[in-house]
């Protein structure tokens, strides 16, 4: 690993090893994915006729879209990440002034859902942090000790998120959305505007333990977090063993690196005592740090359209673009989107 807090020379001596990252990569590519989102089937009762109508019904949503699997740092996931729904829908139309001929008219669609969200197929995977570490503790590295006899583990330099990434179980209570727009037709030109409101409450995230069980997962316990500190100096001879560590390292702050026993700064200890190793058990990850938290966006869209209302199957052109706020805990992101949409009437 070069241009780090130390090089290969140092951890391995004459021997140059790579530190293998499992998780949490960047790719120097574009990372895309071409998946069918989920399949939603609603159920229900239609009150009204032909362009006046109300529909209200329970709807259930089934996943078919991909998961994360924390191999990269950015993945692109399509659907709602392998969550089952079961809740209900309403959506209605109304037409607000038409004209004699019926070839020009404003109406009011809209549309609304609430959904409960139910873990659906495993092998989810997220990667977490290191509780005493802080916020991007999970790319510290990390040195494996033998329990018996203290000693560490030649060459078994990790980054901490090789073994951090578990399998887990997601629940989140409820997603909701409405949408209402405004259109206006002319003959065979339809322009419109409106918005749209999307939510979701805080996620619940646990480990899945059987699943980690299954896996083979290691002992938390048997890994120190060097920070800056080599644990062997092969970079003077004859090579010193040090076996030092520094348990509260955070990934932008850590101390010097010291090449010898003597006169140690307070927070640098000796990674052979495991109490100062990485604290057994889940406790030691920051789990509530990985949860997503409660989200809501605002969208507004605009668009226009030609339609041939004559033809079969009624083919409907359209050029539509948005601006979104997706609104988080933590501050505000926002996107804009332009596109061009084709619809068939069956």
């Amino acid at each position: 690993m070069r241009g780090g807090v130390v090089n290969n020379q140092e951890i391995f001596g004459s021997v140059d090893r790579s530190i293998v990252l499992n998780y949490g990569r960047l790719v120097c590519r574009s990372n895309t994915v071409v998946r069918l989102a989920d399949l939603s089937v609603a159920l229900g009762f239609h009150v009204g006729q032909h362009e006046n109508f109300i529909n209200i019904g329970a709807k259930f949503s089934f996943p078919t879209g991909n998961l994360a699997n924390a191999k990269y740092l950015f993945e692109p996931i399509f659907g709602r990440g392998g969550y089952y729904g079961i809740g209900g829908e309403c959506f209605g139309n109304v037409v607000l002034w038409e004209h004699e001929a019926k070839v020009r008219r404003v109406k009011v669609l809209w549309q609304s859902e609430l959904l409960h969200l139910i873990p659906g197929r495993d092998q989810n995977f997220r990667s977490f942090d290191l509780k005493k570490n802080g916020p991007g503790s999970r790319y510290l590295l990390l040195q494996k000790y033998i329990p018996t006899n203290t000693s560490y583990v030649a060459n078994v330099l990790i980054p901490a998120i090789n073994i951090t990434t578990f399998p887990v179980v997601s629940k989140i209570n409820l997603e909701g959305s409405f949408a209402c727009s405004l259109s206006i037709d002319f003959d065979c030109i339809t322009v419109g505007f409106g918005s749209e409101f999307w939510g979701r409450s805080h996620e619940k995230l646990s480990i899945d333990f059987d699943e980690s069980l299954s896996k083979g997962c290691v002992r938390l316990s048997d890994y120190a977090v060097l920070g800056r500190q080599i644990s062997k100096n092969y970079g003077v001879s004859p090579c010193k063993s040090l076996s030092c560590c520094e348990p509260l390292a955070q990934i932008n702050k850590s101390q010097k690196r010291i090449v010898c026993l003597v006169d140690r700064p307070e927070g640098i200890v000796c990674a052979k005592d495991i109490d100062h190793r990485i604290p057994p058990g889940i406790d030691a990850l920051d789990i509530a740090g990985a949860q997503v938290p409660r989200m809501m966006s605002e969208k507004l869209f605009a668009f226009i359209g030609y339609g041939w209302s004559h033809c079969s199957y009624q083919p409907n052109i359209s050029l539509f673009s948005s601006v979104e706020r997706m609104m988080f805990e933590v501050g505000n992101i926002y996107a804009w989107s332009i596109g061009l949409q084709g619809t068939l009437k069956f």
